[in-house]
């Protein structure tokens, strides 16, 4: 078995769009690693809870699967969700929040999605690079699709990907790029499914992806060579874990 790379050398979507946000955010994250306390908000709780529960539900066969089965279990999962107890301002408002992740599956199981069988459920895929770093990424779900793969992710916030764009996200990229390289295998479809929104975001790659793959390259090696990270100042900055460390707030 090949030798996993340093975690320094491993890269994944989340942590390549932090540093095109931010490369100060990513320094703080991925390189000084300062201890603080993570800001949990009601979102990551209802994501976290509703992908654990897919994820069981979609294990089944279909003719199992039923809407009150995944709501149940939906409330058996839900309290021991991690960083639940401080995420909400009061019952009144997880209950809200418990409600509209119940109203999400009720939406699903309406799709010809319920219906899926898939192949893979919350697996790795990762893509060696050339210099001994790597790419890396959970997918949520692996369909078989015409002659190949769909890669599927769920998403329980706002959709904010135009509806031509996804071919644009960072995500979509590793993932099909590192699962191609995963289950040998071609990537045919990449679809992000907005569950709240009942929408989805498609990419069909036309082509192949080596030429993705050398500009993700590229990417990683701007990432491992930087030793000057600029701070870059948006609206995001109110979400941010290292507001209080960071020089564009020094003097606020």
């Amino acid at each position: 078995m090949t030798p996993r790379p340093p975690k320094e050398k491993r890269h994944s979507p989340s942590a390549i769009k932090t540093f095109d946000q931010c490369p100060k955010q990513w320094e703080f994250r991925y390189r000084i690693k300062p201890p603080i306390e993570k800001k949990i908000g009601p979102p990551l709780i209802l994501g976290n809870a509703v992908h654990s529960v897919l994820e069981q539900t979609m294990a089944l066969p279909p003719a199992q699967r039923t809407v009150p089965a995944a709501q149940d279990l939906l409330r058996k999962v839900w309290p021991t969700i991690e960083g639940r107890g401080d995420a909400f301002a009061g019952r009144d408002e997880e209950k809200q929040w418990g409600e509209k992740g119940l109203g999400i599956l009720q939406a699903y199981s309406e799709t010809p999605d319920w219906e899926a069988t898939p192949v893979e459920l919350e697996s790795w895929a990762t893509l060696p690079l050339p210099g001994g770093s790597e790419l890396f990424g959970k997918i949520d779900r692996v369909d078989s699709f015409e002659d190949g793969l769909e890669i599927i992710d769920y998403k329980t916030g706002k959709c904010r990907i135009e509806p031509d764009g996804l071919d644009k996200d960072i995500g979509a990229q590793v993932y099909a790029v590192a699962a191609e390289h995963t289950w040998k295998k071609p990537v045919k479809r990449v679809r992000f499914i907005f569950l709240e929104a009942g929408v989805d975001r498609v990419w069909e790659p036309e082509e192949d992806l080596e030429d993705l793959r050398e500009l993700l390259a590229d990417e990683v090696d701007m990432i491992e060579s930087t030793t000057e990270f600029e701070t870059r100042t948006s609206r995001l900055c109110d979400w941010c874990d290292y507001q209080a460390m960071c020089p564009a707030f020094a003097a606020v």
